[in-house]
């Protein structure tokens, strides 16, 4: 059989119905082919394995369909083989990209294929996938047959004071600590903060001299090209380009971000507020990008040569905070494979900045990152505004306390007091750092408020209240005794400077403080916002999903008005004081939010590193985590305002809490599975006990690094595994809420949040279920639960590491739609899914079918002749159809199957990518069932209108775009035959009459070319991969 719709390469439109012909090369030596695995191979691995040929999901394009450079050895075995069809590829436009001298290119040719003098390998993604430098665009080259195709390499771009604490905790309320009001930072105060993790950031490089990395012990040359761990914070600068950056360089403001720790010269200092997320950690500093230019990352790398030296130097956490100009399917590739193939690394990618839903970029859109998004700054940081608000509190009572002898003061303490909040006041920034000069913030608690009569009056130790005719002269002279002041003016005071806060307030307020004032000590302090709401998105945040459909971001952590380190572009050969003006600056993006995301990471994995679990102590009971298992931890631990356990399109699963995942939360356990294997059709569980109490939720993440996949395989997942957990109750509970279907296709992360008010007494069982994977490939996944049950307790019930048995149950009985067979679900005729809950709809010739399709909406048809239909055509091979949107923008996808009906990423599935509407078309079994099994579903954040129509049934020959099958292929069914009895073979009798059998391919070439003229069609604005835009 021809298998339908096989993509060529360069065109990512519909495939389209003709009455040409394949025609088939008499004989063929070695070149690019499409292998077609005729039936399931146990041992397929080892079987190429003796030649030399690697059967593997990242050379698979469809299900049982793979793209492999053959020589003629290999061609020979294989071709011999009645297990295999062989298709040659012929492309006729090959060069997929701008030519430009001395370009970038991705070339992906046979494993032996070396570029021409003067250009470079740089990397060797796959075994026929090249980044190659310095490649100049030569007829040469488009004439060789080793090569197949050759692409443009996208270019690279660039894309917490109040940040750091509420991400420990959650809490985004400021206290008074250590001489400075921010949340506060518990974990830090425990050793949680980094210390021993080094966090790798490619970017376009770090100004040394800033506070927040200088050491004046090491000088910058002893960590360029060279490691050096006795540095306090960059161990090392892989200088691929340079090792500096420039002025307000991107490089050195999310480093600071990261991990940023200042340099103080005296015990503490204005700056240090300002420290990064994970301020222990050292970096290990990629410089991607020439300072002479903003915001470069021109130089490219040896991706895998780099993951081999994180390993090298013990650097697990990469931040990267760019994204490429354009999508590119095999970037995103290339970081799926990286990740798959180095499980301990953990890659981290800003989103992107693009504001609009369906924009998350390449390659922040792979499977096996964490795609990280943006949200506002907590409530808090409302403080560093420019307007900030000022809250002053009255309460009775004489416990004056100076500022500076007050510690760890929080604002709900001051009982029985009267709130006033002031717009356009500002005490903080005119305190932080006045005129450059480092000073400390300095807030006011339970003073007596004194009105200004005159400068002999003592105000020592008060809050000074001055009337609209009061002076500066008359601040002045209370600044030395006075901790603070307040002036009922419409303009307030303009004076040089502010030695002590000044708060301004309406005049029409100042009888209400005078008389509040007689009874009531007060307090002054920021107002930090409504702390009971999370932040929101952050606008200029790039939206999911996917254009692959995949779920997108992973999740997202303040990106807005966050101040961190500043470069000065070696402005100065001297270290930057710890000055505001000289040290800081305040950007926003998803590239704030990346590096703040890479600490948390860094923590998490200091957490087991350092033998916090289970104790929540340090111990010796180190685990050297997988990159699969912070991911989940930091999913468990996110919060959303709507409580959801699905990832949404602004946030996906939330915004992180550590606190919460560590179980240092009351009344919160934590238990944990990491590097668990399950094979292809599998069905495991755990168990894990509630105590009922009801004082927290119980939730659940999986996550699993998911073979890597051709990149012009349309599939999305090679392996599909579903969480679902049932309760005591028998109650059941599908992984991250779906409620369009009864699995999850879309993502490679899932969750289960059952809230406090729902959680029973007793065993909740935790199931893991694997679809059937297309390959003899194993999959590996990591489970996280934080619950109501006491974290101290090692026993049978909870273990500390949780044990799975395998599961003969199924999920739900099948809903009463099927057959339970080794705890999966055999589905009757018309139902499919997990449970077998979903609906197969049968359509036959001349009906259609339209329905409003939402993200991850799967809806299933069965297209089928009638009796009546089969009585008049017996000659009936393929079945054609119609599929319209009204979206143009958006993305369908639809797969076909020709055996049975299941779940989309089993392995009778072959996907499809529509991008406008057309006619499709596929053949028939040869079983007698004439049916074929189609599944529909749309990419985009909006619902879509999609039309199934035209239903026919032919016996036409029907051309595919597929490349040409070899006519000595013996394995060959009756469809291909037929083709071959009709027209093939009448062509071959006429012309081997008159030329010879190289004319056959001659005149094969000057027909008109179904591949080449769909390509001509193309509408470049909806090519997913803007990288293989055809010239």
């Amino acid at each position: 059989m021809v298998n339908p719709g096989l993509k060529n390469y360069i065109d990512f439109s519909p495939y389209q119905t003709t009455t040409a012909t394949h025609t088939s090369l008499l004989s063929f030596s070695s070149g690019w082919f499409l292998i077609r695995l005729l039936s399931s191979i146990a041992n397929l691995t080892s079987f190429g394995n003796q030649i030399n040929i690697h059967f593997s999901p990242d050379s698979m394009v469809a299900n049982g369909w793979f793209k492999m450079y053959l020589n003629e050895i290999q061609y020979e075995y294989l071709h011999s083989s009645k297990m295999f069809e062989l298709y040659s590829i012929e492309m006729k436009q090959k060069i997929t990209a701008k030519s430009k001298k001395n370009g970038l290119y991705y070339v992906c040719a046979s494993p032996d294929w070396e570029p021409p003098s003067g250009a470079k390998i740089l990397s060797k993604i796959s075994p026929t996938l090249f980044t190659v430098k310095n490649l100049a665009i030569t007829k040469q080259l488009k004439n060789d047959p080793r090569i197949l195709s050759i692409s443009q390499v996208p270019k690279k771009v660039v894309k917490n004071r109040y940040s750091v604490g509420f991400l420990q905790t959650g809490d985004q309320k400021s206290v008074y600590s250590d001489e400075m009001y921010q949340p506060l930072k518990k974990l830090h105060k425990i050793g949680l903060d980094g210390t021993g993790q080094i966090i790798n950031i490619v970017d376009t490089g770090v100004d040394m001299l800033n506070a927040m990395f200088y050491d004046a012990n090491h000088s910058i040359d002893t960590i360029t090209g060279k490691t050096n761990l006795n540095h306090r914070k960059v161990m090392r600068i892989e200088n691929y380009a340079d090792n500096k950056d420039y002025y307000n360089g991107h490089g050195t403001h999310v480093a600071g971000i990261a991990a940023g720790s200042a340099f103080c010269t005296q015990e503490k200092c204005g700056i240090s507020q300002y420290n990064g997320v994970a301020s222990g950690a050292k970096i290990y500093f990629s410089d991607v990008g020439y300072a002479s230019i903003s915001g470069d990352l021109s130089e490219e790398f040896d991706l895998a040569e780099q993951a081999k030296l994180l390993e090298k130097y013990d650097s697990w956490i990469s931040s990267n905070s760019w994204s490429y100009d354009f999508p590119s399917s095999t970037d995103t590739y290339k970081y799926n494979k990286i990740a798959y193939e180095h499980p301990d690394i953990l890659y981290l990618f800003a989103a992107g900045n693009d504001y609009s839903y369906f924009s998350i970029n390449s390659p922040s859109e792979a499977k096996n990152i964490i795609a990280v998004g943006a949200t506002n700054g907590p409530s808090s940081n409302i403080i560093e505004l420019s307007k900030s608000k000022v809250i002053i509190k009255f309460e009775n009572g004489q416990n004056n306390q100076k500022v500076n002898n007050k510690k760890n003061q929080k604002d709900d303490q001051i009982n029985n007091q009267e709130s006033l909040v002031f717009e356009g006041s500002d005490i903080s920034n005119d305190k932080v750092f006045n005129n450059g000069v480092d000073t400390v913030i300095k807030y006011v608690y339970h003073l007596p408020v004194i009105p200004f009569i005159n400068s002999s009056v003592n105000y020592t130790d008060s809050i000074v209240l001055f009337t609209s005719k009061s002076s500066c002269s008359d601040y002045y002279s209370v600044s030395t005794s006075a901790q603070a002041g307040i002036i009922a003016s419409n303009n307030g005071l303009r004076c040089n400077s502010y030695p002590i806060p000044l708060v301004n307030v309406n005049p029409n307020l100042y009888e209400t403080l005078f008389n509040l004032s007689k009874t009531n000590n007060a307090s002054i302090f920021p107002y930090d916002g409504d702390n009971e709401i999370l932040p929101k998105v952050a606008e200029l945040s790039s939206k999911g999903p996917a254009r692959t459909s995949l779920s997108k971001p992973d999740f997202a952590v303040p990106g807005k008005n966050i101040i961190s380190a500043k470069s000065l572009g070696g402005s100065s050969s001297l270290p930057v004081s710890t000055a505001y003006k000289d040290s800081l600056t305040s950007n926003s993006g998803t590239s704030m939010a990346t590096p703040a995301a890479s600490g948390l990471a860094a923590i998490v994995r200091q957490f087991f590193i350092d033998g916090w679990y289970p104790s929540l102590s340090k111990s010796n009971n180190k685990i050297k985590p997988s990159s699969y298992l912070i991911k989940a931890m930091l999913i468990n631990g996110a919060n959303t305002d709507d409580k959801t356990p699905g990832p949404n399109f602004e946030v996906g699963f939330g915004i992180p809490c550590l606190e919460k995942v560590f179980g240092m939360k009351e009344n919160t356990g934590l238990r944990i599975v990491d590097r668990e294997t399950i094979e292809s059709a599998s069905h495991k569980v755990y168990s894990i006990y509630s105590d009922g109490s009801n004082l927290s939720d119980l939730i659940v993440t999986m996550v699993y690094l998911d073979p890597p996949l051709d990149p012009d395989n349309r599939a999305h997942l090679f392996a599909d595994l579903d969480l679902v957990i049932k309760s005591p109750t028998g109650q059941y509970f599908i992984g991250n809420n779906v409620t369009e279907a009864d699995s999850d296709a879309f993502s490679n992360s899932e969750r289960i949040i059952i809230p406090k008010e729902e959680v029973v007494q007793g065993k909740y069982e935790i199931h893991i279920i694997s679809s059937e994977y297309p390959l003899d490939e194993k999959v590996q996944y990591a489970l996280v639960v934080n619950g109501p049950f006491d974290q101290n307790v090692n026993d049978e019930k909870n273990p500390l590491f949780l044990v799975s048995e395998k599961s003969n149950q199924c999920i739900s009985d099948c809903s009463e739609h099927g057959t339970c067979h080794s705890g999966r679900c055999q589905c009757n005729d018309g139902f499919t899914g997990l449970t077998c809950n979903t609906k197969v709809f049968d359509l036959h010739e001349n009906e259609s079918n339209i329905d409003v399709y939402s993200h991850k909406k799967i809806k299933y048809f069965k297209i089928s002749p009638t009796k009546k239909e089969i009585e008049s055509n017996t000659q009936m091979t393929d079945v054609q159809f119609t599929i319209e949107k009204d979206r143009i923008d958006s993305y369908i996808y639809f797969c076909i199957s020709t055996t049975k009906v299941g779940q989309i990423a089993n392995s009778d599935w072959t996907y499809y990518l529509l991008t406008k509407s057309n006619t499709f078309s596929t053949p028939l079994p040869d079983d007698g069932s004439n049916t074929a099994y189609i599944a529909l579903y749309a990419s985009y954040n909006q619902p879509v209108t999609i039309e199934i129509k035209n239903i026919s049934f032919t016996n036409k020959t029907i051309i595919y775009p597929t490349p040409t099958p070899n006519q000595g292929d013996s394995t060959n069914n009756d469809k291909m035959n037929r083709t071959l009895l009709y027209i093939v073979v009448p062509i071959t009798v006429i012309c081997l009459v008159v030329i010879s059998v190289m004319a056959i391919f001659c005149i094969y070439r000057h027909k008109k070319s179904p591949i080449v003229d769909t390509v001509e069609k193309i509408d470049p604005t909806v090519i997913i991969d803007d990288s293989e835009i055809v010239l």
